[in-house]
């Protein structure tokens, strides 16, 4: 991961936004795209006004664009993460392995893999939903783009003013955070066994998840556990009790079939003295 850790002068533009305003169905019905249409439009007017001010590359729902867009990710400081169909984004884990900072809109978005990094530290949050919040809908209520237009400008105007300080902090805690949102290229991948250290993995993070989990039980859960295992214990045994029975009942049975058998009737026996040829 040599480019989550580029140095800022390899950041050639402060701002960039990867995606499409059409095609996502969802996204429309649920009223984000007017979000992504505000957003895309003033990245327009931002690079107008200055080119590496803010940079937009298209990418459809297919891929298509795709490498522009991480080409843009890794020379960038700040990569906006509008939610579209889905609150989660395959560009937020691109932009944070390429070193790129993500900007979200959503709050739920700092929830996302909370097992992997902490959100919090290395992202940046405009909170574009206290209204629909307010009325119990997770997701825009107006779908005019032209509502949130003033505050597409204010976000930019934020980003390109944040101090050095404070950028080179989140730069440093997305580098932090890389190694956790990819599973590792080499062999092992980070630490052996799964702890959570700078050089883990997604995996490492994950499996010190499942083993974070793993509770001992209380003495009433125990117990209630060899009850069960006891019954459990007892059913086989009668079970296997029946079968002996079971058994036991065939083999009489055809052995009584067996002499049955063997007893001929009378008629057969006249057959057997009739004359041959």
């Amino acid at each position: 991961l040599p480019l989550a850790a580029a140095r800022p002068a390899e950041r050639t533009t402060r701002i960039a936004y990867a995606g499409a305003v059409w095609g996502h169905l969802d996204s429309e019905a649920m009223g984000f795209n007017a979000w992504r249409r505000a957003i895309r439009d003033e990245c327009r007017r931002q690079h107008d006004k200055d080119s590496n001010s803010c940079k937009w590359s298209w990418v459809s729902m297919r891929g298509s664009g795709a490498p522009a867009a991480l080409t843009l990710y890794a020379a960038s400081t700040f990569c906006l993460q509008p939610p579209g169909d889905t609150i989660s984004r395959s560009g937020i884990v691109d932009a944070v392995t390429l070193g790129c900072i993500p900007v979200f809109f959503h709050p739920q978005q700092r929830e996302l893999w909370t097992d992997h990094w902490r959100a919090a530290e290395a992202s940046v949050l405009f909170d574009w939903t206290p209204a629909a919040w307010a009325e119990g809908a997770p997701q825009p209520l107006v779908k005019d783009p032209a509502v949130y237009a003033a505050r597409a400008a204010a976000m930019m105007a934020e980003l390109i003013a944040m101090p050095a300080e404070r950028v080179a902090a989140l730069r440093e805690a997305v580098a932090r955070a890389a190694p956790a949102l990819v599973y590792a290229a080499s062999e092992g991948g980070g630490q052996a066994g799964g702890t959570r250290g700078a050089s883990a993995d997604a995996v490492d993070h994950l499996v010190a998840r499942m083993r974070a989990l793993r509770l001992e039980p209380s003495t009433e859960e125990q117990a209630r556990y060899e009850q069960q295992l006891a019954r459990r214990a007892a059913d086989r045994v009668a079970h296997k009790a029946r079968r002996a029975e079971h058994s036991a009942w065939l083999a009489t049975r055809n052995d009584t079939l067996g002499k049955r058998g063997k007893e001929r009737s009378p008629k057969a026996k006249r057959l057997e003295r009739r004359p041959k040829g």
